[in-house]
C-alpha cells in the first residue's frame, strides 16, 4: 500500500496478525491501547516514524469493517435460512 515491497508489506501483516491475536488473547483493561501503541511501534522499526502512524490507522479500520461485515453477513445468511425453513 506504500510501495515498499512485498517484504516489508510481510512484515507488516505478521506485526499486525501478532497484535490482534495478542491483543483478544489477553482480556486486560486498556488492551486497545497497548494493541495501538504495539503496532506503531511494530511498523515504526519496519517503515519509520512518518508512515507508521497511517498505516496503523488503516490496518486498525479495515480490520474493524471486515469483523462488522463478516458478522453481519453470518446474521443475514442465518435469517434467511430460518425463514426459508419456517416457510
Amino acid at each position: 500500500a506504500i510501495g515498499e515491497g512485498f517484504r516489508k508489506a510481510a512484515r507488516i501483516w505478521v506485526i499486525q496478525c501478532f497484535v490482534a491475536i495478542g491483543s483478544n488473547c489477553i482480556p486486560i483493561p486498556g488492551a486497545m491501547g497497548i494493541a495501538d501503541y504495539l503496532m506503531i511501534d511494530g511498523f515504526n522499526s519496519v517503515v519509520g516514524n512518518t508512515a507508521s502512524g497511517g498505516i496503523e490507522l488503516i490496518c486498525r479500520g479495515i480490520t474493524f469493517y471486515i469483523c462488522v461485515i463478516l458478522s453481519g453477513s453470518i446474521v443475514a445468511i442465518g435469517l434467511i435460512r430460518n425463514r426459508r425453513k419456517k416457510d
